[in-house]
Parts: structure tokens; sequence; C-alpha cells
């Protein structure tokens, strides 16, 4: 039986082993953690693992409850450059309202996906929950809806745009020594269709001198994540599978992209029996032997090199992840996935920023 080759060029898991990783982050295992809440006094961090963060940094504000707001829905997900002249008051929040209104009324006379432009009305908000640690931004909620029907004012309207600027449980802030004129967001969670996607992203563009692009996540940030999630089975989607889903190669004529599931069980009895059971920590090197598992276990049953394509969309109990869009399950868990996503935000502005 022909066993498959791995070689640092062509895994996946290797790549986690390996002295450099690649983009986005350009580092290795040993620097890439998210650190327990413990001060600065507790004892450091064992070379070469990376730490999960159970609850909020020892300087939050507030434990972070249950956010039944931002599950069950399908994200677009964009990480942002910093805001000039952003405010949270509520007096600026009104005018952001009132002008993103007009701009919509402006913009969808050019847009036929946005009809009855004038019936729109807009509204921000404080998004409560969100702002884990003292040095976080407060969350901003932003609601397009239309306009509630003629005597019938108990109806508040169809909500037709959803967006949430948020940056949880910051560990840096880019914006450090510039915060009377700057603020920033790494997130903006989006779910509209594309025209008042469209719309909003301009408006915050021309209003506030900044610049949005969709989250793309690299193979190596998605594989990460499985790993991390995989050791969670929530109560109320303990059947629900671990799913990777990985585009192949152009060569490959008549297939396009392969969905590899796995018994969300079976993946967590796979990483338990990998990862060190007496410590909070992983490694970068369980990491790699956790998804080279995976790979080759496929590889023996179906005789495809998963490490020869690219993954693209993770899906476990806690979230669905990739390709720009994102969906929440557990709200319990919600703002742990903002948090990581918020921190892959942050890298990924970082490392444009040095380009």
């Amino acid at each position: 039986m022909e066993t498959p080759k791995t070689t640092a060029s062509t895994s996946l898991a290797l790549s986690y082993t390996s002295a450099r990783r690649t983009c986005p982050y350009g580092r290795t295992p040993r620097q890439r953690r998210i650190r327990d809440p413990k001060p600065a006094s507790s004892s450091p961090t064992t070379p070469g693992r990376l730490r999960v963060r159970r609850t909020p940094a020892s300087h939050s504000i507030g434990k972070p409850g249950a956010l039944p707001g931002l599950t069950g829905k399908t994200w677009q997900v964009f990480y942002l450059s910093p805001l000039y002249r952003f405010s949270t008051h509520p007096q600026s929040l009104k005018q952001y309202g009132r002008s993103l209104a007009t701009y919509v009324v402006q913009e969808g006379d050019r847009e036929i996906a946005v009809d009855n432009a004038n019936s729109k009305q807009c509204a921000f908000s404080v998004y409560e929950g969100l702002r884990v640690a003292a040095g976080d931004p407060e969350a901003i909620q932003i609601l397009v809806t239309s306009k509630p029907d003629k005597g019938n004012n108990s109806n508040g309207g169809r909500v037709l745009l959803t967006a949430v600027l948020c940056g949880v449980d910051l560990e840096s802030n880019p914006c450090v020594g510039m915060k009377k004129h700057f603020t920033y967001y790494p997130l903006l969670l989006v779910k509209a269709n594309v025209a008042l996607t469209t719309i909003l992203k301009s408006w915050l563009e021309m209003h506030f001198d900044c610049r949005l692009s969709p989250l793309i996540l690299t193979s190596m940030d998605l594989a990460w994540t499985v790993a991390m999630w995989s050791g969670t089975v929530s109560e109320e989607r303990k059947n629900k599978s671990v799913e990777l889903l990985y585009a192949a190669p152009e060569e490959c004529e008549g297939l396009s992209r392969i969905t590899y599931t796995i018994d969300a069980m079976d993946c967590k009895a796979l990483w338990d029996s990998i990862r060190s059971a007496d410590s909070e920590e992983f490694t970068g090197e369980e990491v790699g032997a956790f998804v080279k598992s995976l790979e080759e276990h496929f590889y023996e049953c179906f005789r495809v090199k998963l490490w020869k394509m690219e993954l693209v969309r993770v899906g476990t109990a806690v979230a669905y992840l990739g390709e720009g869009r994102l969906k929440i399950f557990s709200a319990d868990a919600a703002w742990q996935v903002l948090r990581l996503m918020s921190e892959l935000a942050l890298e990924q502005f970082q490392l444009l920023a040095t380009i």
C-alpha cells in the first residue's frame, strides 16, 4: 500500500512545525499565542505552546454573557483600517444614521437592487456585551430598515441590513498615540444583500477615510481554528459534524471541491489523543499532527491527497468560517469566536500596513 508523501512544500500540517510560518502571520507557532487571563507576574508561557484563553483578559470590564443576536446569521466579514473622527456619542450616532439614510437614497437611485430607496431608515446604536477589555471600543450596531406601513406603527419595518462594528479583547491597538483622531474597529460583520453592503462599505470609507476589505483566511488559519474548536462539543449541536471544505487545483478537471465530514465525537477523540491532557495549552506540533492525521486518513480511504489542495472553509459545532463569511452557532461562545476573528483581522491589517 502506497503511503502518502508529506513534504514541507506540500503538506499543510508540516507548516505548523516549520521554522517559519507563511502569510499572513510570518510567525512561528511559539509566537502565535492566545494567552490565558493571568497577570504579568504569573508563570511565562512554555516555549512553543499556544495558550487558549478560557475567560476574558484580566483587565476585562465584565464577563461577557450569551449573545444570541449574533447567532444563526451568515455574516460577511470585513477588516478595517482605523476610522477617522468616529464618535460613539449619542448625537454623533444619530447624525451618522441620517447621513447614511441620505446616502442610501442617493445611491439607491443608481442601484436596481435597492428599490424604494426613500422608504429606508438607518440607525446607529451601541451593541452591549461585546466590550470585553478596557481598551476595546464600544461595539456599534447599524440597522437599515424599511419604514413601517402607514397606519401600522406597531410594525417597525423589515430589517434590510444588520451590521456590527467590533473589536473583542484586543491586546494591541494600532492607534496608540492617535486615539483623539482615530478609532480602531478590526471587524465589520454585515448581513444584507450585495447592493446595500456595497453602499454601507462606500459610505464608511468616504465618511471616515478608512478602507474595508473582505477577511479571507488562509488554509493554515482555518486548520488552526479547527484544532482549537474540535475540543468543543456544544450540547445543542453535539451531533453536528466537523466539515473541511477543500478547493481542488485547476488541473483536476471535473472536480472543484471536496467536502470532508468527520463525526464530532471522533474528531474530539482524535484531538484529545494528540494534545496533552494535563495542560490548557497546545503546541504547533500538536496542531500539525492533528491535521496530518485527518489528511492521511482521507488518503487511505480515497487515495486523494488533501495536502495538495487549499482548505477554504471549516465548520464545527461552534461556527462555520471561511470564504469571507462567518456563521456562529453558540451564543455563549460568540464573544470567543469574535475575539479570534478580531485577532486575525488585526494581524491582516498589520501585515498590509507593512507592505
